[in-house]
C-alpha cells in the first residue's frame, strides 16, 4: 500500500557477529561461573504515519487525494540487492583477498547513457532461475553459470559475439551481472528457448576463450583487455578531518544482513560476483615496507575521487536500429521533477527500487511510461529527516540505470544489461593502533540520510551524489559495514553500533569512535608455521593462546611478520609457514582466511592433508567460517573420535546444518574444554553451544554458558540481544512464562542484532498459539512478515516450514503445499529440507489417503493433485487415490480429467488383472466422451498375458464391439462379439442392427430381448410395448413374414390393451406385394433405438470403495 512514513529518529539494531553453545562438565565438576548482567541500551525509535494515501502512479496528483488501498507484497527467491547474496568466504576469494595486499576497491563511477545491444531482452527471472556470476580478475573476466546438476554447453563465438549454448531449458538470473562492470563481456542477453537455456554476449575479437566445468558449475573465462578500459584512478588525495560545517552524523546500530548460519562478520562477503577480485589491468598495492609514521588518534584510509562523468570514455555498443528501438520499447521510465537541482541516491534490494532525495519536502508525483508501468506505478514515501524516498516495486528481469537530464531525474527499467565504464577507487593506508578511517571520493551534496528498510528490517546510510552514474555499485562487507551495490550515490549498512557516516562536497567519511578495525591489509606474501600443532596424543588440538601471539592490537603486526618471513623463503618450503599463519588467523576468529591457507600449504605438500592435526585445525576452520558439511569431512575421522576438541567443533559444525540435537551431544562430550578458549572465539562458538544443549534439554548447562558469555562480553557491549534470547528461552523452558516472553519482546522490538530479533520474533509467535492467545490464522501475517527478515539458511527454512503448515492447517493447501515445495528446494539433500519433504507426505496422504480431499469439490481436489502430484505415495496406496480421484471426476462428468488420472495408471503403475480392469474402465469412460479410438487404445494398452475372469473378459469384448460401433463399423463390430450370448452382447446386436438397417440382426436380437407375454387380460408392462414394437418394425423392414406372424400370434392378445394397438395390427399385417401396408404408419413407430447405452450409462457411477481397495471388477449393470 503507498503511503508516507516519517522517520525521524530511527531505532538503532546492533550486529553481534558472535553466536554461542553449551556443556554440562562445568555443573557436574562444581566450576562457578560469574553472573554478570548487562543492560541492554537503546535509541528510542518513532515512526510516525503522516499520511496513508496510497499513490498511484499512472494517475494525475490531483486524482490522488482518494485512498485505495494496496497490498505490497515481495516473492521470495533471488532478491534484488545484496542480502540473499551473502555467504561465507570460499577458499579461492579467502586466497585472492589476502593476496591482494589488502587492496579492497570500492567502486564509484559514472554511468553512461543507455548503449544498444546486440540481442533480443531476456525474459524476466522466474523462481528457481539459473543463477549468473561474474567475476573481474586481472587479465580476464568470468562467467560462471550456478547450475544445481550437470549439463551440456556449447560455446558458439562468431567474431565479436559468443553465446554459450545449454542443453537443458531455464531462465538466466542476471543481476549479479547487471552489478558488476564487466568490460570484456558486454551487452549480455538471454536467447534461449523453451526447452535450451543460452546466453550472448559481445566480446573483444582478439580475446582468448576458456571454459571448464567445477563441479556441476560452468566456468567461461573470456581472457584480454577491453578495447576501451579507463584508467585505474590511484592517486590518494588526503581529506582532512571534517572541521567547518559537518554534514550531520549520527550513531548507527550495529547489524548483519541474513547470512548463512555461521558466517563470521569478519569474513562474510556481500557481492554479486563469486570471487572478489582486482580489476583488470590493477596493479597490487605496493609491497615495500611503508615509513614508520606517527600514531595519530586515527588512521584515514583515502578513497581517490571519482572522476567526473564528462572524463569517463563511454563506450557504446553499436547496433542495428531496429535493435534500439526494440530496446527502448521494452524500457520502463520512471522521471521526477524535483523543480530544483537535487542530489540522488538509487539502489534496488529485496524486489524494491529505492530512489531517495537530499529535499526532504519534495512533492511531486513521478512519471512512469513503459511495458511495466502498471506493476510499478505504486510506490510508498518515506518522510527522512534531511530527505525523502520513493519505495517502488521492481519486477523480475529489470535492471536499473539512472541519468539527469538538467533537474529531472530518469531511472530506467530495462531487461538488458548494459556496460558501465569502472573508475576504481582503492583503500590505502598503513596500520596504526588506533584503527582507521575510511574515506571515499564523490561528488556528493554534503548530505547523508538515514532509512530503515520496513521490509528487511534494517538500517541504511543513504549518501545522494550529484551527477548521475556516481556510484558505489559493486557490494563489499568489512568487519563494521557492508556497502549495499547502488546504481546513483553510495548506501552504507552499519555493522556496529557507533559507525558514523559523514560527507562533505567531494568525499564520505566512514569512522567510529574507536577507529575501524576494517579487513586486514594483505599482500601476496603468505605465512607458514614455523612451530608445529600439538599432537591428537593430546586432550587438546589447538594450542590458541600460543597460536594467537598476544591480544589483538597484536595481530596486525604478527600477521605482517609472517607474511615478511615468508618472502624471503623459496616458494616450495612455504607449507609450514602457511599452517603457522593459519593459526595465527584461526586464534583470532578468520575462518575462511585459514581455510584458504591451509589449502595453498595442502597444495604444495598434499602428504599435510592426510595428518590428523592438519585435518582438525581445518575442520575448525571451516566450521567457523560456516561450511558444516565440509567441515564434517575432516572433523570424523577415525584419529579425531576420542578428542574432545574435535567434539566440541563437530558440535559447531552439525549447528551450521540445523542438526541441533546432534550437535548439543558432541558439545557435551566436549567437556569444560571452552573455558580455556579466548573471548574472541568463546563469544563466537558459546551462543551455539547454549542453543543446542536446550535442543537436548540440559537447561542447567545452557544457563551456565550463557552467564559465562555474559561475562566475556560485559566490556564490549555485544552479544547483548543473543544473550537475552537465550534467558528467554531458558526461562520458558524453567515455566516462566511472563519472564521468557518478557525478555524475547525486549530482542524483537530492541535487539541490535537482526538473528536473534528474527529468533524471538518466531519464538513469540510459537509460545502464543501454544498459549491460545492468537489463532492459527492470525499468526500467519506475522510469520509472512518474519520470511523476509532473515534468509539463506536453517532458520529460513524453519520459518517457512512453520508458515506452510499453518497454512495447511487452516485450509490453504495449495499455498501450504508450494510453500513448503519451494522451501524443501532450497537446501536439497539437507536434514530441513527431508523434514519439509516429510510433511509435504504427509498432509497429502492426510487429504487423499485419510479422505479430507473428500470435502472439496472434485475439480478443487484435482487441481491440487495434478500441482503436486509428486506427492502421491507409490503402491498401491497411490494407486487407489488416483482411482477415487478418477471416480469423483466421473461423477461430475469431467470425464477428460478422469481418463487422464486412469490413463497414467494403466500407462505406468498398474499389474496383471489390476492393469487390465482399470483398461476397461478408461475404456467406458473414453465411450461416454465420444472417444472410440480412444477406448481401442484403452483396451489394447491393458492387455496382460495371464488369462482373465469371464465377466471381466465379456466387459472388455462389449467395450471393444461398442467402439467399433461408434466407429461406424458394424460389420467389425458385430465379428467382434460374435461369441457372446449374454442379454447385453444382445442388446448392442440389437443397437448394430437398428442403426445400420440391419434389420435382420436386429429383429432377432429385439425378439429374444423379449419377456413372456401377461397372461390373457394383462396388459404388457411399459418397458416391453417399445420392445415389441421395435421387433416387429424390424422384422417387418426384414420382410421376415414367418417371424413377424409369431409375433402377432404371440404378443397380439397383450398389444390389442395397449394404446398402440392400431400401430401393432398394421405393422404386423402381412405385405402385400413389395411394399408394407401402410409405410407412412411404419415411420411414425420406428424411435432410435440404444439398448447398449444403459449398459454405458453404468460407468458414470462411482465404484465404491470396497471395489476399488480388492480391485474387483464392477462390471457397469443393465437398466431393468
Amino acid at each position: 500500500m503507498g503511503r508516507i512514513v516519517d522517520v525521524k529518529n530511527p531505532e538503532t539494531q546492533n550486529r553481534a557477529n558472535q553466536q554461542a553453545a553449551p556443556l554440562r562438565h562445568w555443573l557436574l565438576n562444581g566450576v562457578a561461573l560469574s553472573v554478570l548482567s548487562v543492560a541492554l541500551a537503546s535509541v528510542p525509535m518513532t515512526a510516525r504515519a503522516q499520511d496513508q494515501r496510497p499513490i498511484d502512479l499512472l494517475q494525475s496528483p490531483s486524482a490522488q487525494s482518494s485512498p485505495a488501498p494496496a497490498a505490497a507484497s515481495a516473492e521470495t527467491g533471488n532478491v534484488q540487492g545484496v542480502d540473499s547474496n551473502v555467504r561465507p568466504l570460499t577458499d579461492a576469494e579467502a586466497i585472492e583477498q589476502i593476496n591482494n595486499d589488502g587492496a579492497l576497491a570500492v567502486t564509484a563511477q559514472a554511468t553512461p547513457p543507455a548503449t544498444r545491444p546486440q540481442a533480443t531482452a531476456p525474459a524476466a527471472p522466474v523462481e528457481g532461475a539459473i543463477v549468473v556470476r561474474a567475476g573481474k580478475h586481472p587479465g580476464f573476466e568470468r562467467l560462471v553459470f550456478d547450475w544445481p546438476e550437470t549439463v551440456d554447453y556449447q560455446l558458439d563465438r562468431q567474431g565479436d559475439r559468443l553465446t554459450v549454448r545449454f542443453d537443458q531449458p531455464g531462465e538466466p538470473d542476471l543481476r549479479a551481472v547487471a552489478f558488476m562492470e564487466l568490460q570484456l563481456a558486454t551487452s549480455v542477453v538471454s536467447t534461449g528457448t523453451a526447452n535450451a537455456m543460452a546466453l550472448s554476449m559481445s566480446i573483444p575479437a582478439d580475446a582468448e576463450i576458456r571454459d571448464f566445468r567445477l563441479d556441476t558449475k560452468v566456468v567461461v573465462d573470456i581472457v584480454g583487455q577491453p578495447s576501451n578500459t579507463q584508467p585505474v584512478v590511484r592517486q590518494s588525495v588526503q581529506v582532512p578531518a571534517p572541521a567547518a560545517a559537518p554534514s550531520p552524523t549520527a550513531p548507527v546500530p550495529d547489524q548483519r544482513p541474513a547470512v548463512t548460519a555461521g558466517t563470521s562478520a569478519q569474513t562474510a562477503v556481500a557481492t554479486p560476483s563469486a570471487p572478489i577480485t582486482q580489476q583488470a589491468g590493477t596493479p597490487l598495492v605496493n609491497n615495500e615496507p611503508a615509513e614508520p609514521a606517527e600514531t595519530p588518534e586515527a588512521q584515514e584510509l583515502v578513497l581517490p575521487r571519482a572522476p567526473d562523468q564528462e572524463s569517463v570514455d563511454l563506450t557504446v555498443v553499436e547496433g542495428e536500429a531496429s535493435d534500439e528501438n526494440q530496446i527502448a520499447a521494452q524500457t520502463t521510465s520512471i522521471r521526477i521533477d524535483p523543480n530544483v537541482p537535487t542530489a540522488a541516491a538509487i539502489f534496488a534490494r529485496a524486489d524494491a527500487l529505492w530512489i531517495a532525495f537530499s529535499l526532504p519536502d519534495l512533492d511531486v508525483t513521478p512519471l512512469i511510461e513503459g511495458p511495466a508501468a502498471s506493476q510499478v506505478r505504486r510506490a510508498d514515501v518515506f518522510r527522512l529527516e534531511n530527505g525523502m524516498a520513493y519505495r517502488f516495486p521492481l519486477p523480475p528481469g529489470l535492471y536499473p540505470r539512472a541519468e539527469l537530464d538538467g533537474r529531472v531525474w530518469e531511472v530506467n527499467l530495462s531487461p538488458i544489461v548494459t556496460p558501465t565504464p569502472t573508475a576504481r577507487i582503492e583503500i590505502e593506508g598503513s596500520e596504526v593502533s588506533a584503527g582507521k578511517r575510511l574515506s571515499i571520493g564523490m561528488d556528493v551534496s554534503g548530505v547523508v540520510m538515514e532509512l530503515e528498510d520496513p521490509l528487511i528490517g534494517d538500517r541504511l546510510f543513504l549518501v545522494p551524489a550529484n551527477k548521475a552514474g556516481v556510484a558505489v555499485r559493486e557490494a563489499r562487507r568489512l568487519p563494521e559495514l557492508e556497502f549495499i551495490p547502488a546504481v546513483q550515490g553510495a548506501v552504507i549498512r552499519p555493522l556496529i553500533d557507533d559507525l558514523e557516516v559523514t560527507a562533505g562536497t567531494e568525499t564520505v567519511k566512514v569512522q567510529a569512535p574507536e577507529g575501524l578495525l576494517l579487513s586486514a591489509s594483505r599482500s601476496d606474501l603468505l605465512g607458514a608455521a614455523t612451530q608445529g600443532a600439538p599432537t591428537v596424543d593430546g586432550l587438546k588440538l589447538f594450542d590458541l593462546e600460543e597460536w594467537q601471539r598476544g591480544p589483538m592490537a597484536a595481530f596486525e603486526g604478527n600477521r605482517i611478520q609472517l607474511q615478511q618471513d615468508i618472502s624471503e623463503i623459496p616458494l616450495s618450503e612455504r607449507a609450514p609457514y602457511y599452517l603457522d599463519l593459519a593459526r595465527l588467523y584461526f586464534a583470532h576468529g578468520f575462518g575462511a582466511e585459514a581455510t584458504g591457507l591451509i589449502r595453498l600449504a595442502v597444495e604444495i605438500m598434499p602428504e599435510l592433508g592426510e595428518q590428523p592435526e592438519v585435518r582438525a585445525l581445518r575442520g575448525a576452520a571451516m566450521a567457523l567460517r560456516g561450511d558444516g558439511a565440509e567441515a564434517l569431512a575432516d572433523l570424523e575421522i577415525e584419529a579425531l573420535n576420542i578428542h574432545p576438541e574435535a567434539a566440541l567443533w563437530r558440535g559447531v559444525a552439525l549447528t551450521r546444518l540445523g542438526r541441533w540435537a546432534q550437535a548439543g551431544q558432541q558439545f557435551l562430550q566436549s567437556g569444560d574444554l571452552i573455558l580455556s578458549y579466548p573471548n574472541g572465539l568463546y563469544r563466537e562458538i558459546a551462543g551455539l553451544m547454549a542453543e543446542a544443549l536446550l535442543v537436548v534439554d540440559e537447561v542447567d548447562v545452557a544457563e551456565a554458558i550463557v552467564n559465562e558469555l555474559s561475562r566475556r562480553s560485559a566490556e564490549i557491549s555485544v552479544n547483548q540481544a543473543a544473550i537475552n534470547y537465550l534467558r528467554g528461552d531458558i526461562a520458558l523452558r524453567q515455566g516462566l512464562l511472563e519472564d521468557g516472553q518478557s525478555l524475547w519482546k525486549q530482542v524483537a522490538d530492541e535487539g541490535k542484532d537482526q538473528l536473534y530479533r528474527v529468533k524471538a520474533r518466531l519464538g513469540l509467535i510459537e509460545s502464543e498459539l501454544a498459549a491460545g492467545a492468537i489463532t492459527k490464522e492470525e499468526a500467519i501475517p506475522s510469520l509472512e512478515q518474519l520470511r523476509f527478515a532473515w534468509r539463506g539458511d536453517t532458520l529460513e527454512l524453519a520459518i517457512l516450514r512453520r508458515l506452510g503448515v499453518l497454512y495447511l492447517d487452516t485450509g490453504d493447501y495449495f499455498g501450504g503445499f508450494e510453500l513448503l515445495r519451494r522451501a524443501a528446494g532450497y537446501f536439497p539433500g539437507s536434514t530441513q529440507s527431508q523434514a519439509l519433504t516429510a510433511d509435504l507426505a504427509q498432509a497429502f496422504r492426510r487429504l487423499y489417503v485419510d479422505g479430507e480431499a473428500d470435502q472439496m469439490s472434485p475439480i478443487e481436489a484435482y487441481g491440487l493433485f495434478d500441482e503436486f502430484r509428486e506427492l502421491n505415495p507409490l503402491g498401491d496406496t497411490g494407486d487407489k487415490v488416483i482411482q477415487r480421484l478418477a471416480e469423483r471426476l466421473i461423477s461430475v462428468d469431467l470425464l477428460g480429467e478422469a481418463a487422464e488420472l486412469l490413463q497414467q495408471q494403466v500407462e505406468f503403475r498398474a499389474l496383471g488383472l489390476e492393469k487390465s480392469r482399470l483398461g476397461a474402465r478408461l475404456a467406458g469412460v473414453r465411450l461416454l466422451d465420444d472417444l472410440p479410438e480412444l477406448a481401442l487404445e484403452a483396451l489394447e494398452l491393458s492387455v496382460v498375458d495371464e488369462p482373465l475372469p469371464i465377466e471381466l473378459s465379456s466387459e472388455r469384448t462389449l467395450l471393444e464391439g461398442r467402439a467399433y460401433q461408434q466407429m461406424g463399423e458394424p460389420d467389425q463390430a458385430l465379428a467382434v462379439i460374435s461369441g457372446l450370448d449374454s442379454e447385453a452382447a444382445t442388446r448392442l446386436r440389437a443397437d448394430i442392427g437398428w442403426r445400420f438397417g440391419r434389420w435382420d440382426v436386429a429383429g432377432r436380437a429385439l425378439t429374444n430381448l423379449l419377456e413372456p407375454p401377461p397372461p390373457e387380460g394383462v396388459a404388457l408392462p411399459q418397458r416391453q410395448i417399445q420392445l415389441v414394437m421395435n421387433a416387429a418394425i424390424a422384422l417387418s423392414l426384414a420382410g421376415e413374414q414367418p417371424a413377424l406372424n409369431r409375433l402377432r400370434d404371440t404378443y397380439g392378445p397383450a398389444m390389442n390393451l395397449t394404446p398402440v394397438a392400431d400401430s401393432f395390427r398394421l405393422v404386423t399385417r402381412p405385405l402385400s406385394g413389395s411394399l408394407l401396408a401402410d409405410f407412412q404408419t411404419l415411420q411414425q413407430q420406428m424411435q432410435e433405438v440404444d439398448l447398449f447405452g444403459g449398459f454405458l450409462e453404468g460407468y458414470r457411477q462411482i465404484q465404491n470403495d470396497a471395489a476399488i481397495e480388492t480391485g474387483e471388477p464392477q462390471t457397469a449393470q443393465l437398466p431393468n
